[in-house]
């Protein structure tokens, strides 16, 4: 395979993951918004609001540092395959 084409693929997949990557991330922070809209509709305690919002805003956290985890991998693998 000529190195053009190599070079061409590797960018188009990279593009690929990032638009994969990226959707995951939306549907993600719109699961946190229809969680944060429900919460704020609910009539409970303050206590039980702040231990639902932090569960959720930690998961959100993991998700997104699992995704940059994702493209970094990716990245890496790019700059070895071009090397």
């Amino acid at each position: 395979m000529k190195p053009g084409t190599k070079i061409t693929l590797g960018f188009a997949s990279l593009i690929a993951i990032a638009v994969v990557l990226g959707g995951i991330r939306a549907w993600n922070l719109l699961s946190v918004k229809r969680h944060a809209t429900a919460m704020k509709s609910e009539e409970v305690s303050a206590g039980g609001v702040a231990s639902k919002l932090e569960r959720h805003l930690r998961e959100a956290t993991y998700a997104l540092g699992m995704i940059e985890e994702s493209v970094n991998t990716a990245n890496a693998e790019e700059s070895a395959v071009a090397a």
